[in-house]
């Protein structure tokens, strides 16, 4: 594994952490840091589609909107107006479904319309088992990296 690619990964999983620490919600960082403890091992357990599929289902709309505008502006969407179990989602689904754009694995017009064709688009491409195991490789990578550096940043569970 290249050191770029790794460092690439945990730089793309930090600036979820600093967008975690601009909204300054602990129920949301709590939240968040369990979520991408599961998540790390719902991807090996469960499989990339189901585990995307599930995240998307629990996700909000309207985060993830705002989330495929840019990491700027995401603390306008207040705690208020979604909840916080939807908000934890939307967040770690666009941090693994932007890096697999970033990765080449998805086109960004498909994201930039709706996140959730990402999720169709893996689907149709999914019979192809080099891309089965390159979805596999980059989302284990992107899951790993935003686990260690949110539970690095915020602390280890109970």
């Amino acid at each position: 594994m290249s050191k770029d690619l790794l460092a690439d990964a945990y730089n793309t999983a930090w600036k979820y952490v600093e967008l975690l620490k601009k909204i300054n919600s602990n129920e949301l960082i709590e939240r968040v840091r369990s979520y991408a403890e599961r998540f790390a091992s719902y991807l090996e357990r469960d499989g990339v589609l189901p585990t995307l599929m599930f995240m998307a289902s629990k996700s909000s709309w309207k985060v993830r909107k705002e989330l495929g505008k840019g990491l700027e502006g995401v603390s306008e969407v207040k705690l208020d107006d979604v909840r916080v179990e939807e908000y934890a989602h939307s967040i770690l689904y666009e941090c693994y479904v932007s890096w697999l754009v970033r990765r080449g694995l998805i086109p960004r017009e498909d994201y930039e319309e709706d996140s959730l064709n990402a999720v169709v688009k893996l689907a149709t491409e999914f019979d192809r088992p080099s891309v089965k195991a390159y979805v596999m490789n980059e989302l284990s990578r992107i899951a790993i990296a935003f686990k260690h550096v949110v539970v690095g940043e915020f602390g280890g569970g109970p």
